[in-house]
């Protein structure tokens, strides 16, 4: 069935107003939101950039009915997937089950403030993957150790454990391996349908 939702544009308002909206869609009807993670407005007469996941906590507390999830946030970039993990994991234990992580693989605009560049777009859909492999170990909260190729988690073990991960982007081979990987972990009934995948 069709599902229209509300998108809060972190780009264009300010987090007191971005809260407000999420309650009054709520109000209107509306059974989900898409909240953007920018750290740059794509255009300056925009203006606005709040750190989304202060933003949620708020939406956390102003809505009760509304699910709400990241469109899209970066977990390889300017936010490192042990972090994401951290953050997606404290809105879902404020939203109690109505909060989804939705990740891709960013933009320059917002993802090079930290100094580490842009690469090229297979690498990009890479480190997603790999990111994605990080974010997965969640669901079986356990002391674990997990090399990649360019950074260290070390052992840590998460507290827990939040909704559904659904990457954004183009729809291409590694997306699909990304997703159906992640349900048929989660969902052993899930059936592997690539082209039922939600986005």
């Amino acid at each position: 069935m069709l599902q229209i939702g509300y998108k809060l544009s972190s780009e264009e308002f300010g987090p007191n107003d971005l809260v407000r909206h999420a309650a009054r869609a709520e109000e209107a009807g509306f059974t989900f939101a898409l909240i953007s993670d920018h750290y740059h407005p794509w255009i300056d007469k925009q203006g606005q950039s709040p750190f989304v996941w202060c933003v949620i906590g708020g939406v956390a507390e102003a809505t009760s009915k509304l699910r709400l999830g990241t469109g899209v946030t970066c977990p390889t970039v300017r936010i490192h997937p042990a972090i994401v993990a951290q953050a997606a994991a404290t809105a879902a234990a404020m939203m109690e089950g109505r909060f989804f992580l939705g990740v891709g693989t960013g933009e320059n605009l917002n993802e090079h403030v930290v100094g580490r560049g842009w690469p090229e777009t297979a690498v990009r859909q890479e480190r997603l993957a790999e990111a994605i492999e990080v974010l997965r170990l969640q669901t079986h909260p356990a002391w674990l150790d997990h090399v990649t190729s360019d950074r260290f988690l070390s052992p840590s073990e998460f507290r827990h454990r939040y909704g559904d991960i659904f990457p954004g982007g183009r729809f291409t081979d590694l997306y699909r391996s990304c997703v159906l990987t992640w349900q048929d972990q989660v969902d052993p009934n899930y059936g592997g349908d690539a082209d039922a995948t939600p986005w």
